[in-house]
């Protein structure tokens, strides 16, 4: 993948070496979708496996859903994202 922009890295995995190079910013909301910017920014690469089983829960109500989604909208906004 080219860009990040169209899914969640939200259940992805990552190498050691991937993480030792880029690590996650200490940002409110989307580090995940900064991470996949900067990765692919310095070379790297994304691949989608729809093999691989992962599970991903926040165990919310749908108004923390509906919290947590409108942060990660707020942050991405905030860096011009």
């Amino acid at each position: 993948m080219e860009t990040p922009g169209g899914f969640s890295n939200a259940a992805s995995a990552l190498t050691r070496d991937a993480w030792e190079k880029n690590h996650f910013l200490e940002i409110h909301g989307s580090e995940d979708f900064e991470w996949a910017k900067r990765h692919l920014a310095g070379g790297g690469s994304l691949f989608y496996l729809p093999s691989v089983q992962v599970m991903h829960s926040h165990d919310e109500s749908p108004d923390g859903v509906f919290r947590r989604v409108k942060l990660n909208v707020q942050a991405k906004q905030m860096r011009g994202l």
